[in-house]
């Protein structure tokens, strides 16, 4: 017999998958999982020799299972089957109820306000298979953006402490034994696609790029972040300039206040 606090303990250590431990103590755990079974069995059909046979049979589900009770000295709703499993898996289930039985002893405190930790380990290695092909996929499409960037640039490395910058800036706020330095954007461009890998960077250049993958997120042209103080010029209102122009007899005010000026 098992319980289902310890298969959803083994179901966790085998696929690696969390049931929300940061949201779910060990007893809303047990019972997320016991209402995730049984809702695969409400869809599913067993045979046992050819035969159909009821949910009941094959599984035996069980209000009462003293599978648990030489560790949390009380019962727990369960099946009438125990799976094969490593004796490592056992032991860690063993540790994470003991450890919870020390703060609620009972069988309605058990589990309570406890959150689950499972140590790392080796057991994980079954994955679903659209899991393992949308990683793969993702490995693909790193890899092939990678090859794409990483373009080796010899001759700039070898001159990469002087400028000018691959934006343009003739002088670095980088210093180096009380001299000016520049850095190099790396082989993984921080701008895929837009700057290729190895050029030269100035230091706020460098910054802008660097914070950027810092936080994951995708690096910003340093040409729009360098705080450029110049403006562009207002555009003035097609209707206002033709007011303008009728009231100065097809002249500007611009020109009309030159003409003033001169005394015409």
């Amino acid at each position: 017999m098992a319980t289902w606090v310890e298969l959803a303990l083994v179901f966790q250590i085998q696929t690696g998958v969390k049931l929300a431990p940061d949201s779910l103590d060990l007893k809303s755990q047990e019972t997320v999982f016991r209402s995730l079974v049984k809702r695969i069995w409400s869809r599913s059909h067993f045979r046992v020799s050819g035969a159909k046979e009821a949910i009941k049979s094959v599984w035996g589900p069980v209000s009462s299972s003293p599978a648990c009770k030489p560790l949390i000295d009380h019962s727990r709703s369960g099946i009438s089957r125990r799976p094969v499993i490593d004796n490592g898996i056992w032991i860690m289930v063993a540790e994470v109820i003991t450890a919870a039985y020390a703060k609620g002893k009972c069988r309605e405190t058990f589990g309570k306000a406890w959150r689950v930790t499972i140590k790392s380990h080796g057991h994980a290695r079954w994955k679903p298979e659209v899991l393992k092909a949308f990683n793969d996929a993702i490995a693909k499409k790193v890899s092939r953006q990678t090859t794409k960037d990483e373009k080796p640039d010899l001759d700039g490395a070898r001159i990469s402490l002087k400028g000018p910058s691959q934006f343009g800036l003739t002088s670095s706020s980088q210093r180096a034994n009380g001299r000016e330095a520049w850095l190099t954007n790396p082989q993984v461009s921080w701008w895929p696609g837009n700057v290729t890998g190895g050029v030269t960077l100035c230091n706020q250049c460098y910054q802008v790029g660097y914070r950027a993958w810092q936080t994951l997120s995708k690096a910003p042209l340093p040409d729009y972040v360098q705080g450029e103080t110049e403006q562009r010029p207002m555009k003035r209102l097609l209707s206002s300039t033709a007011f303008e122009l009728a009231m100065g007899d097809g002249r500007s005010s611009n020109q009309n206040d030159v003409d003033h000026l001169r005394g015409r």
